[in-house]
């Protein structure tokens, strides 16, 4: 699947992008500069010169792929529109539009604002993701912000808020979602070596979605739990 990327100069953009490509996922992104675009191309992406405020550039772009990632300070504009628009006539199924201005903590997390649940979207298809499993009742993949070489969350299909809530109301689909954490584990090769298993659960303990999920981390020290 090949997803068109905007933004991908600026901080966030350019981390998603890379991450997109260490993983091997086909991307395109819509750069401004020749510069740019010869960066870009070198790390393996492919590249289409021009602006967002450029319609011939814009129906190039969206030509082809099978998503959209537009990564953008204000999504309320006229560039907005005009990709939208351009999406729209292409026939590309998924337009996702993130705000860069949500970004906090040191680590620049970035909160998608397009959408009530960014996993049941990823769940839906909607959005897409860098699967690493699926099975009946879980679905795994690979975060698009790394805090470690191997950094994969493990997610029920079904909606629940938070670990807690989901062992209290589905034993069975709480045992699904530690299955699957053990298998990725493995299948990453973290197992000789260790890696860690996180469950953020609420505002102090930093959990950004609202649908429970795993943080399976390794592949490397991870160092305390934490800081101190």
């Amino acid at each position: 699947m090949r997803t068109l990327i905007t933004g991908a100069t600026g901080r966030v953009g350019s981390r998603y992008a890379g991450q997109q490509l260490a993983h091997r996922q086909p991307i395109r992104v819509l750069v401004q500069t020749e510069d740019q675009a010869a960066a870009w191309w070198n790390r393996g992406a492919e590249v289409i010169v021009g602006d967002l405020c450029d319609t011939d550039a814009v129906k190039l772009a969206v030509t082809g792929v099978d998503a959209i990632v537009h990564l953008a300070a204000a999504l309320d504009d006229y560039a907005t529109t005009g990709l939208a628009e351009a999406a729209r006539d292409a026939g590309v199924p998924r337009l996702v539009c993130v705000s860069t201005n949500l970004v906090s903590g040191p680590e620049h997390t970035m909160s998608f604002v397009t959408m009530d649940c960014l996993f049941c979207r990823i769940v839906s298809g909607e959005i897409p993701a860098t699967l690493v499993r699926e099975t009946d009742t879980t679905l795994a993949f690979r975060d698009i912000m790394p805090k470690a070489v191997s950094h994969i969350l493990v997610i029920p299909k079904e909606h629940y808020a938070d670990v807690a809530t989901l062992a209290q109301a589905d034993a069975k689909l709480a045992s699904d979602v530690l299955e699957t954490v053990a298998i990725v584990a493995e299948h990453e090769g973290l197992v000789a070596d260790g890696f860690r298993v996180i469950f953020n659960t609420g505002e102090y303990a930093g959990q950004e979605v609202s649908h429970v999920h795993a943080h399976v981390l390794g592949g490397e020290p991870l160092g305390p739990m934490l800081a101190t």
